[in-house]
């Protein structure tokens, strides 16, 4: 599979971070730290995400991907989830290709195939939360970029693992609606004004957000500004997808305060487009991050709450079975009682009112018999 690049829309952008490193070090307020200005230099000088990821992971996940074609075939849902998705994800690229500066050389067929087996093995339960929607988008980005399976599967699985992103597609927690609740919390404290505009024109970041963190920008902006994204996430800035969101509503402020609620549901996605990728990214990058990357504080929110509702599990369960356990010692002595106080046939009759069952009476007159030689050997001692 060929793919011929005649533009830098995935290719490499050290032109534009040169750009933008100019930019910092001429107003250094917010100043990244030392980890990010080396991150900042790397791009600089031209690195591409094959180069971002540390030798030891590429043939970590490379000797997986050789194992992963031995496995089994992945279930049959999801093998076809995953078939309705991949014809519509290149759609996005042809439609944007000029834009892209992207020719595809090869009939679209062999892009999709090769799509769906990267898919299909980067699903598996073994080591990965499953198929969720986004994940195409990502693995083709990366696809198209490299022209080689193996290199977009390491690229895939390593931004999954090690940049916390595989968090947002577990479908057994809540992260990513945790996820848009803590932009919408840094949005009203870094940009009130945009907020509150929003919220009066009823245009919550559910309208929007969902798109921009499952897919890293790259059906909404499917060019630069989303291949910047995932500059800065291989080279390990923390929360970088907030401050990209941050980031673009400042860069897009004046805009946003002049449309209504319907021109922001037609019109959001084009100012997207639009948006300039060097001073999106040097206003993200003024934008300090907090201590902990959200993803990472996701992360362990998710693995406490596993711990706690299984505790929970535990407890009650416990619980449940000493109250059994209870009930029924109780109830044999009752039953001892009754039997050391009466004859066999008088326990029979009183039970075989309890359980009319016609199968459990000679169960019964087994136990009643069991617990009469109790009872022999009892009176014996006496």
């Amino acid at each position: 599979m060929k793919l011929v690049k005649i533009g830098p829309g995935l290719g490499k952008r050290s032109k534009l971070w040169a750009i933008v490193k100019k930019k910092m070090k001429s107003k250094d307020k917010f100043a990244p730290n030392e980890k990010e200005q080396v991150s900042l230099d790397n791009l600089a000088v031209g690195k591409d995400w094959m180069d971002l990821v540390p030798v030891e992971w590429q043939t970590t996940y490379g000797e997986l991907y050789d194992t992963a074609c031995c496995r089994e075939p992945i279930r049959q849902k999801t093998k076809e989830a995953i078939a309705r998705d991949v014809p519509r994800t290149f759609s996005l690229y042809v439609e944007h290709a000029r834009y892209l500066r992207l020719q595809f050389t090869d009939d679209m067929s062999t892009y999709c195939a090769a799509l769906q087996s990267i898919l299909e093995l980067a699903c598996h339960q073994s080591y990965s939360c499953g198929y969720c929607q986004g994940m195409n988008f990502l693995a083709a980005t990366f696809l198209l970029s490299e022209a080689n399976c193996r290199s977009a599967f390491i690229l895939m699985t390593y931004l999954l693992r090690h940049c916390h992103l595989e968090i947002l597609y577990n479908p057994r927690c809540s992260s990513l609606l945790e996820y848009m609740m803590y932009f919408e919390k840094r949005l009203e404290a870094h940009n009130p004004t945009v907020f509150k505009h929003l919220q009066a024109e009823e245009f919550p970041p559910l309208c929007y957000s969902i798109e921009w963190f499952t897919t890293c920008f790259l059906v909404s902006s499917p060019g630069e500004l989303s291949a910047c994204v995932l500059d800065l996430m291989f080279s390990g800035f923390d929360d970088i997808m907030i401050r990209v969101g941050l980031a673009l509503m400042d860069h897009l402020e004046s805009v946003i305060l002049q449309s209504n609620a319907e021109k922001l549901q037609l019109n959001f996605k084009r100012m997207l487009l639009l948006a300039n990728s060097v001073d999106v990214m040097y206003r993200a990058l003024q934008i300090p991050s907090e201590n902990i990357d959200s993803m990472s504080r996701l992360e362990v929110s998710f693995f406490f709450s596993f711990l706690f509702f299984s505790f929970s599990f535990l407890f009650f369960f416990f619980l449940f079975f000493l109250f059994f356990f209870f009930f029924f010692f109780c109830y044999f002595v009752i039953l001892l009682v009754l039997l050391l106080c009466t004859g066999c046939e008088t326990i029979v009759s009183r039970l075989s009112f309890i359980f009319p069952n016609s199968h459990s009476e000679e169960l019964l007159m087994f136990l009643a018999n069991l617990l009469q030689t109790f009872r022999f050997f009892f009176f014996f001692r006496q």
